[in-house]
């Protein structure tokens, strides 16, 4: 294994070795990659790969926070989908069964209303524990 640091250089041994670089130590010889930015925070793109290369769009660097972000933002929204769906699928199966049991007097009617719903029992409890496991995450 290797470890791999990401740090700033400044100016102090000429301007061409300013900037972000990706190395084995702070400062060392040996550095995969350099983006000549000053910014404060490291660059999303524009590094350089090798370090005296051109400029690769295969690399972007990413904050951690940020991404964690999006992603859980992402996972929320598709949850969010999913869980409407299945709400609007029994909430349709309910107005179903209404119609089905009628009264709420016969027997086939009650028997008809309980098919129409026991599939969405199913669907109503993995979307809870879908959200359950999810919390947990």
């Amino acid at each position: 294994a290797v470890d791999v640091f990401m740090y700033y250089w400044d100016s102090r041994d000429g301007p061409s070795f300013e900037g972000w670089w990706f190395g084995n130590k702070l400062g060392g010889t040996q550095v995969w990659s350099h983006n000549a930015s000053a910014s404060l925070t490291p660059p999303l793109s524009g590094w350089k790969i090798p370090w005296d290369g051109t400029v690769r769009n295969t690399l972007s660097v990413a904050n951690k926070a940020d991404q964690q972000k999006n992603e859980a933002q992402t996972k929320l929204k598709n949850m969010t989908t999913e869980v409407n769906s299945v709400s609007t699928a029994a909430k349709g199966a309910l107005d179903q069964a209404k119609a089905a049991a009628a009264d709420y007097t016969s027997s086939e009617g009650l028997k008809e209303a309980e098919t129409l719903l026991q599939p969405q029992l199913s669907a109503l409890a993995e979307a809870m524990k879908q959200l359950t496991d999810a919390q947990r995450a």
